[in-house]
């Protein structure tokens, strides 16, 4: 089939420590949203914990991702948005202030740019840049938690900004992978944490106080939101490969084969293990002795591997790590004072390891706070499951693109931190003009 390029499409690139997912979406008919037109998923190689780890292959990832996702939709692919994430990921709040000189003292768009480039300038160290910018509110002379003062009447005007920072090998890595990919335009690299919030979280949530976590193969992105704007965000080197490791050590069989058990394992297994009405307790005893034992035949495991009960794989090995990565989490916002500010709106999980069993219970009682699986809002197309967790993250990439057309627009071939708010996204060439 012969490709060419489709006007006003977007691609987006989840690169993950497992998998690469590719997803090309193209204008409805009526344009006013988007379909899928081409979605495929590879193995990850050279990856490890969300890092660059080997240059080729991951390029080579990366390119064989968005080779099937551009023969299932019969157009070439020359810019896509890509995820980021990883341990070099943190973030800080900051603030700045100006002062209105219009004699009339109504402030205006320019005023507005000019306070988010001074609460911007911030000191980072060489081995480190700015990849996001998102206003969290203005004050205007003593009008607190302002949206946006545009039109306001003040003396000065004051803006509170969360910054989110990156590694500078990290992006350069990234950059050298997506020009070995031959990809000629390149969009700034969206942190996977941000793009799963924006795909799961609601704006009651927000509002409420929420944190969103998705839980990748090698690390676990994060958001907390609190009174309607995200307040911390960062990534913790602990995810869903631990679990399949630990099932691995625990049973003495392989990785690969650990994982299959891992993901095959559901509630209904669970459900088999619960006494019947008017079933006897010897006849429960013998059943749920039987209904205990993974079924290896059923999983396409070798049947030389010994019995696994799941009532011990779940209670002391899989449960046991999903604790850890709540209680990391928890360490975290305890440090931030921020984990009783989450007690309305709790924890919305989201990535593949959040499709592990029991995930949103361990969650609730490690945590206290309410849980749920997010899920992203569902897109037309080839895809039926787009609204699965593990999607949560490439279909916020696309929730990002719609959102900031102009960023689209300029896509230049070096990466530039984003600014949220599409009359915002000039401040990524400001900032430049600021920094040394």
């Amino acid at each position: 089939m012969k490709k060419n390029n489709l006007r006003g499409s977007i691609t987006l690139v989840d690169l993950g420590t497992s998998q690469c997912t590719t997803m090309i979406c193209a204008p409805s008919v009526d344009g006013n949203d988007y379909r899928v037109v081409g979605l495929a998923t590879v193995e990850s190689q050279g990856i490890k914990k969300s890092n660059i780890v080997d240059l080729v292959q991951a390029s080579n990832t990366i390119k064989n991702s968005l080779t099937a996702a551009e023969d299932m939709a019969g157009v070439h692919i020359d810019n896509v948005y890509i995820s980021i994430s990883g341990n070099h990921i943190s973030s800080q709040n900051s603030s700045g202030m100006v002062a209105i000189i219009d004699p009339s003292q109504e402030i205006t768009a320019s005023d507005r740019e000019r306070v988010l480039t001074a609460a911007q300038a911030i000191s980072l160290s060489a081995d480190r840049e700015l990849l996001y910018v998102t206003p969290r509110f203005f004050k205007v002379d003593t009008s607190d938690s302002v949206e946006d003062p545009v039109g306001m009447v003040g003396l000065k005007l004051e803006a509170d900004v969360h910054l989110i920072t990156c590694g500078t090998a990290n992006i350069r890595n990234l950059e050298k992978c997506l020009k070995d990919a031959e990809l000629g335009t390149l969009d700034a690299p969206i942190f996977a944490g941000l793009a799963a919030a924006n795909s799961t979280l609601t704006k009651t949530e927000k509002e409420l106080g929420v944190a969103s976590l998705n839980i990748g193969a090698g690390s676990t992105s994060f958001c907390v939101y609190v009174e309607g704007t995200v307040i911390h965000s960062g990534c913790l080197p602990i995810g869903a490969y631990h679990i399949t490791r630990d099932i691995a050590a625990a049973f003495k069989i392989s990785f690969d084969q650990a994982e299959k058990i891992k993901v095959n394992l559901s509630v209904d297994d669970f459900n088999e293990l619960v006494q019947r009405p008017n079933e006897s307790r010897e006849e429960y005893r013998r059943r749920r002795k039987q209904a205990d034992i993974l079924d290896a035949e059923k999983l396409g495991l070798p049947s030389f591997l010994p019995p696994i009960s799941k009532d011990y794989l779940y209670r002391t090995v899989i449960s046991e790590r999903l604790k850890q990565i709540f209680r990391v989490f928890s360490q975290e916002l305890e440090a931030k004072d921020l984990l009783g500010q989450i007690s309305s709106g709790g924890v919305v999980l989201s990535g593949g390891g959040a499709l592990t069993i029991g995930v949103t219970e361990v969650a609730m009682k490690t945590l206290n706070v309410p849980a749920r699986l997010g899920a992203s809002r569902l897109i037309p197309g080839v895809v039926s499951d787009i609204d699965n967790p593990r999607y949560a993250v490439i279909v916020g990439l696309l929730e990002h693109a719609i959102s900031e057309p102009s960023a689209r627009d300029a896509a230049s071939a070096t990466f530039e931190p984003h600014t949220s708010g599409g009359a915002l996204s000039k401040l990524s060439n400001l900032w430049k003009k600021i920094m040394p």
